[in-house]
């Protein structure tokens, strides 16, 4: 098992046993419930609350997880930009899900008589749960996944088996709550009361096809970015001296409107189909240039942190 995950580069995963995790399940369900009648679940995300926990494969009992963290940050990419870190590689519901499928390939043959699935954020289950339940990160406020070697710059990817494996957790740890996200936010959409309030944040209003109000246009202009938002992982302590991927190559820097305005949609799907901002179509990062209009770089929004005196030799370090 170990030797096959490593034959990909993988560095960071877990295994869970479906029994052992019962109790927090149960929990887990009742939170996404109480979730939904507040409110807070965002149109992104998987409506049905059964399919979100539903541990099963061609309706067999599912045994066991195993939990991957996929880095993306990586020397090329540029926090100096209007997309996310996040977006500049090739998109990672493409690259990721290869990894796993390859890896699924060679458990098949291992165990001819096993049945095996993959998500990486395509599927309804909650990735974020099972990696936090085995260790494989930490919540952090901004509600970010935070893995002990590559911080919060990474994707979780799930194969579901009904194998019983032999469970490999990772030691649980805690943010440390300094509260430099709820802080920077541009969309005030952390705090410690109330935790994460997805309907503010500005990475989820870049992708809202929906009409904006004032206050989201408000909150974008804030950004400075038409996909994504990454302010506050790059103030978070907890991304400091983290390891790079090595793997992830053909960055898209930053876009610009003139490049993306003048294709038709076929043309855009056919030059940007394999980016993660390119899944809400043009249109939608078209409104967001017009939004944002002259976009500043992330550096010149750091400004404030610098003047303050506050993480000025890391900061700096990241940023340039």
């Amino acid at each position: 098992m170990i030797d096959i995950i490593n034959q990909e580069n993988i560095d960071q995963y877990t295994i869970i046993n479906v029994n052992s995790i019962k109790d927090s399940l149960d929990k887990f369900s009742f939170y996404l419930e109480e979730r939904k009648l507040l409110g807070a679940q965002l149109d992104l995300e998987e409506q049905n609350l059964v399919s979100r926990l539903k541990l099963d494969i061609n309706n067999k009992p599912a045994s066991s997880i195993i939990c991957i963290f996929f880095p993306y940050l990586t020397e090329s990419h540029s926090f100096d930009s209007n997309i996310s870190v996040s977006a500049q590689g090739i998109d990672y519901h493409i690259w990721a899900k290869d990894k796993l499928k390859r890896i699924v390939q060679k458990l098949q043959i291992k165990y001819p008589n096993s049945t095996f699935s993959i998500q990486v954020d395509n599927g309804p289950l909650n990735e974020r749960f099972f990696a936090l339940e085995s260790g494989l990160g930490y919540k952090g406020i901004n509600n970010m996944v935070i893995n002990e070697v590559y911080g919060s710059y990474g994707f979780i990817g799930l194969i579901v088996t009904d194998l019983v494996l032999k469970e490999k957790r990772l030691p649980k740890k805690n943010c440390i709550n300094c509260g430099k996200c709820i802080e920077y936010c541009p969309g005030k959409a952390l705090n410690y009361k109330n935790g994460f309030i997805g309907q503010r944040c500005a990475s989820y209003l870049t992708q809202k096809k929906t009409e904006l109000s004032d206050s989201e246009i408000a909150i974008l202009k804030k950004s400075n970015k038409v996909y994504g938002c990454d302010i506050c992982q790059i103030v978070c302590p907890h991304n400091r001296d983290i390891k790079k991927s090595q793997e992830i190559n053909d960055v898209i820097k930053s876009l610009n409107l003139n490049d993306i305005d003048s294709l038709s949609n076929k043309e855009f799907k056919k030059n940007y189909g394999n980016r993660a901002f390119a899944w809400r179509g043009k249109n939608i990062l078209v409104r967001n240039f017009n939004i944002i209009g002259d976009w500043l770089t992330i550096y010149d929004k750091m400004v404030l942190i610098i003047k303050r005196g506050k993480y000025i030799k890391w900061v700096s370090i990241i940023l340039l």
